[in-house]
């Protein structure tokens, strides 16, 4: 019973580490993406800008 707890416990830390890098990399590439989306989405309002700027002129 001993035996069986420990092998599940040390099964339980091992894969809960994996998952918590797992969630690292997942969280690093949403947050890539996320600044990427954001960045795009200020570009596009700047370039929108620009172009209403322009026809307004």
């Amino acid at each position: 019973m001993t035996v069986r707890f420990s092998l599940f416990r040390f099964v339980f830390l091992h894969a809960y580490s994996v998952n918590l890098s797992f969630n690292l990399i997942y969280l690093l590439t949403y947050f890539k993406l996320m600044t990427c989306f954001v960045r795009m989405i200020i570009n596009n309002v700047r370039y929108e800008c620009g172009l209403w700027m322009v026809v307004k002129w």
